[in-house]
């Protein structure tokens, strides 16, 4: 415990400069790798890890006032800061849009759960130092193999085994742990393990704010380079301003109100008010959303947060062009293949009524549950008629469904289509889109006056 490092730590270092060296050694790879190191240390990244080292000199100062740190914390500190503050700096940088509740969130299950305490117990009892590098290099060995098992399936069974292999050692070192907490309970109930156990959570903590402006900087600065591009001139300082107190944290609304710029003129001050209040208002649309008679269409909002308890989250329902006004959810994938069998969705209509909804259900891998993800693609389906029209899916459209064929139906007000792609045969992967109109749509659509 008040060694600089222990052994564990000492045999990961040995083989990571091994494994640096052999790689080093092939001037191609020599090269990609002294690249790398530039563009990870260049003038930009140095500014950001000089301010993060920084901030967190100023929380260390702030512990030590209250006596929690001492220099004897800091090897893990500087560990802490290498692995984790720095990463996390990155990460935080490139990251999708998130909230700072979504941070915090992912703190807790990073920070609060049990295995952490595993992971610290295990840590406690290391094997002698030719042990430690015998034990690294045989677990590296067996979890490398067990990934690349993963890839084939013919193969899978060769990953099981070497799972259970892993899971075996992983439950031993816990037992061995256990044993020499049981037998030096009075040395480690102390508040210098206390204070090893819970000093990287709590620096960790004290992390979130900075890493979430950061992530805020970044995400406006990539906003306001947009802005600088398509505003006006005379407007840009406004609009910066004026996004940035409206959309706040939500980067994601507020990057979608820049595309607008794209798609429509904004050369006054009243219309960059207008299409700032349009956006900040759509997410209490899809809170609260209007009802909508069923001669006139659906809600779009209703029906984009219908699917959601599925997987399908929505992304925002905007304007396209003048009064066309469009929204979709995210890909939901079935399996960690590049080409996935998937479920999307999408609506088209108008700011609150729509007028055209397409379910889309791709499988490209038969074996990969296509029975059942067929199953749960006609309970979507059934969802959609009952919002849309009030009513079970047809079952002349079900049966379609079922037996990957196409059919259609039609009532006084809405036209449902199920249409098919085979890719040559359905051996091979097919596609099945459930698709409705509004009747009005349906016919403006094969008059060739597109409405979506």
């Amino acid at each position: 415990m008040d060694t600089i490092l222990n052994n564990r730590e000492i045999a990961s270092l040995i083989w990571l400069a091994i494994i640096g060296i052999l790689f080093l050694y092939k001037p191609e790879v020599r090269k990609i790798v002294f690249g790398l190191v530039k563009l990870a240390f260049g003038p930009t990244s140095l500014k950001l890890i000089l301010i993060l080292a920084s901030y967190v000199g100023s929380v260390v100062y702030g512990l030590k006032l209250l006596n929690f740190w001492g220099i004897s914390d800091l090897k893990l500190t500087m560990m802490w800061f290498a692995l984790v503050a720095i990463p996390a700096i990155y990460v935080a940088s490139s990251q999708e849009h998130t909230s700072f509740a979504a941070s915090v969130t992912s703190w807790i299950k990073s920070n609060l759960r049990f295995l952490v305490i595993l992971e610290f117990l295990v840590g406690l009892q290391t094997f002698s130092l030719v042990g430690e590098f015998i034990f690294i290099l045989i677990v590296s060995v067996l979890a490398i193999i067990s990934v690349v098992a993963d890839i084939e399936e013919k193969t899978q069974k060769v990953k099981i085994l070497l799972d259970w292999v892993l899971a075996i050692i992983g439950v031993f070192l816990v037992v061995r742990a256990m044993s020499y907490v049981g037998d030096n309970i009075e040395k480690l109930t102390n508040q210098r393990t206390f204070k090893d156990f819970v000093l990287g959570p709590c620096l960790s903590l004290f992390l979130l704010p900075f890493s979430y402006a950061i992530h805020l900087f970044v995400k406006y600065n990539n906003i306001f380079s947009r802005i600088d591009r398509f505003c006006p001139k005379p407007l840009v300082f406004r609009a910066k301003c004026i996004s940035a107190i409206t959309f706040r944290e939500n980067t994601k609304l507020a990057s979608e109100w820049v595309n607008c710029f794209l798609r429509s003129t904004i050369d006054t001050k009243k219309a960059l008010r207008d299409s700032i209040r349009l956006y900040s208002n759509l997410p209490r649309r899809f809170d609260n959303p209007a009802p909508v008679l069923k001669e006139l269409g659906w809600s779009p909002y209703i029906t984009l947060n219908l699917l959601e308890r599925y997987g399908l989250n929505p992304f925002i329902y905007q304007p396209i062009l003048e009064n066309d006004w469009g929204g979709e959810t995210n890909r939901l994938k079935f399996g960690d293949r590049s080409l996935a069998n998937a479920v999307t969705f999408r609506v088209d209509g108008n700011e609150d009524v729509a007028s055209y909804l397409k379910l889309s259900l791709e499988i490209n891998y038969q074996q990969d549950n296509a029975d059942d993800l067929l199953e749960l693609y006609r309970e979507m389906g059934n969802a959609l008629a009952n919002e849309v029209m009030g009513i079970d899916l047809p079952n002349a459209l079900d049966q379609a469904i079922k037996n990957v064929e196409k059919a259609e139906y039609e009532d006084e007000f809405y036209r449902l289509e199920v249409d098919v792609d085979d890719y040559r045969d359905k051996s091979a992967g097919f596609s099945v889109f459930l698709k409705m109109y509004h009747l009005k749509a349906y016919q403006a659509y094969t008059a060739r006056e597109p409405v979506y």
